[in-house]
């Protein structure tokens, strides 16, 4: 006869994003926060906007960061094949969203979603390549970034 669940069968819960992480992602870039998800091998927290302005719902950010978490098996081999140091952020540029990962060991990280306009260096220098590729390459960039397509 058994005698209630054991201690084995516990349901891992999530680590909690760092209550600092989300200070500074508030005070730093305010408004153009859309989303953090915090992730190790079994388990994700998110973090959304208050007022609703994310560019994910909670569940999609799980999935991105499930995703993420099976790119970090790669990460070693980068490191090795591109010889530049350790690999510890890659940018993804969207039309609607930056996305910051942060790799932080095997299967853990911190995925932080930014409205584009937050790194107006990055973005704009990301539309000129794109310009220049489509104006004078044989490249076809058929799809300009909705955040510069003036």
């Amino acid at each position: 006869m058994e005698d209630g669940p054991h201690e084995d069968d516990a349901i891992p819960m999530p680590e909690q994003i760092p209550g600092e992480l989300l200070e500074y992602l508030h005070e730093s870039i305010g408004a153009n926060f859309r989303g953090v998800a915090y992730y190790d091998r079994a388990t994700v927290s998110t973090q959304l906007p208050s007022d609703g302005s994310g560019s994910f719902d909670e569940e999609t950010l799980e999935e991105i960061a499930d995703d993420l978490r099976l790119m970090d098996v790669g990460r070693t081999a980068q490191e090795s094949l591109y010889s530049l140091g350790s690999l510890y952020c890659t940018i993804r540029a969207f039309d609607d969203a930056l996305l910051l990962h942060f790799i932080q060991g095997d299967d853990r990280g911190t995925l932080v979603s930014l409205e584009p306009t937050t790194a107006p260096g990055l973005t704009d220098f990301i539309y000129d390549i794109l310009h220049i590729l489509h104006e004078y390459s044989d490249q076809e960039i058929s799809r300009a970034p909705d955040w510069q397509a003036e």
